[in-house]
């Protein structure tokens, strides 16, 4: 196989991420090989990234792409503590240092259920497996002021999955496993998930300590709100509103105050 690529030359600073797809030249004809696409991200001259997608349909590829690039742009004028640990500074480069050291793969898992993705390796590589229920609609529970139709919401909401899933590539934290929900949560109230409101009693969908998925994405999120320097007020209002979802399946005790505290 050999493969094209394009050099940008353009400054860092005025290109934060541009997008080179990849002609691929196979010797004979093209069959399920065609259907995995290479991708490099070029933040600057010294920043290399790549992502290899397969049996990932073009909607799909480009939504992925449309949210890592517009995370890409993202400035922060500082960071928390836990955030500076996990992911760096407020930065696009350095979130995107955090999720291509980990994702390698991107592919399409045809199981029949309602799970948006999960994680795993394959041939040794980090890969995210995404599923159907990724890209289908939300279904609010009553009553909640989140607009899941913005698309300040649909780049975060699918931020949060990924990076999520990143998180649990950590085989030197032990995956981050998650642990049993409780009836209720950190704050008193009945446990339930942040947009549909289904139960999670009984559920393995928390976790014991803020670092875990759900704790780093509540950091992430609440450090882009608090700090980023060039995100429009919405789009730091949303991230926020959807790191207080994510802390509430925080349960440990203590650390759910933790990443409230956190500045």
């Amino acid at each position: 196989m050999q493969i094209d690529f394009i050099e940008v030359a353009q400054p860092a600073e005025t290109y934060p991420l541009a997008l080179i797809l990849l002609n691929s030249r196979f010797g004979g004809h093209m069959g399920s090989v065609s259907k995995i696409i290479f991708i490099l991200l070029f933040i600057s001259s010294q920043n290399l990234y790549a992502l290899e997608f397969q049996n990932v349909n073009e909607e799909t590829k480009n939504k992925i792409i449309s949210a890592l690039e517009i995370i890409s742009k993202i400035r922060g004028t500082n960071a928390s503590p836990a955030h500076l640990k996990i992911f760096g500074k407020v930065d696009g480069r350095d979130y995107l240092d955090f999720f291509t050291s980990r994702v390698k793969i991107i592919k399409y898992d045809p199981v029949d259920d309602d799970f948006a993705a999960h994680f795993a390796w394959l041939k040794g590589e980090g890969a995210i497996l995404i599923q159907k229920g990724l890209f289908e609609p939300y279904n609010p529970k009553f009553g909640i002021k989140i607009d899941v139709n913005s698309p300040d919401f649909q780049t975060l909401d699918l931020i949060s999955v990924l990076f999520h899933e990143a998180r649990h590539l950590e085989k030197r934290n032990g995956t981050w496993l998650h642990t049993y929900c409780p009836s209720r949560g950190p704050t008193g109230e009945i446990l339930e998930s942040g947009i549909s409101g289904w139960l999670l009693n009984g559920i393995k969908a928390c976790d014991g300590n803020p670092f875990g998925a759900y704790g780093a994405i509540a950091i992430m999120l609440r450090n882009i709100g608090m700090y980023c320097s060039n995100c429009t007020a919405s789009f730091k209002q949303m991230a926020l509103d959807l790191s207080e979802i994510e802390m509430k399946r925080v349960v440990g005790p203590g650390s759910y105050h933790y990443i409230a505290e956190d500045k």
